[in-house]
């Protein structure tokens, strides 16, 4: 992972399914990666909140997969929302709305959507 660190122009990063990224090894790529635009941590099962909160250097960040990632809270994401260029998210599935989790499926929401709580 640290090799990833020194590719500081790299623009998308797909992390996906890397069950073993922690939270320490997922702040560590982010470290010096500002450049990044597009960010895959699909069933990334071991990052929680704590490695959410590696992403705010990101501000060139305007996609984010999150599906799959069990142990986020709703709370990570009102910090994920107030990312400046972020324009879409995946959320994980446990904190997709009722209609999106029982037919009417939409992962990709709107950045303004993230705190709503329509349950």
């Amino acid at each position: 992972l640290a090799s990833l660190s020194t590719l500081t122009a790299l623009e998308h990063l797909d992390l996906g399914m890397c069950a073993n990224i922690t939270d320490a090894g997922l702040a560590l790529v982010l470290e010096s990666l500002t450049a990044l635009k597009c960010l895959n941590l699909e069933h990334c099962e071991q990052i929680t909140n704590k490695g959410l909160a590696a992403l705010k250097n990101l501000r060139a960040l305007e996609k984010l997969t999150l599906t799959g990632c069990c142990r986020i809270t709703k709370a990570s994401l009102t910090v994920v929302a107030s990312m400046p260029a972020l324009q879409s998210v995946n959320k994980p599935y446990h904190l997709l709305n009722k209609r999106a989790r029982y037919g009417n499926r939409r992962d990709d929401v709107r950045v303004e959507d993230l705190s709503s709580d329509d349950d």
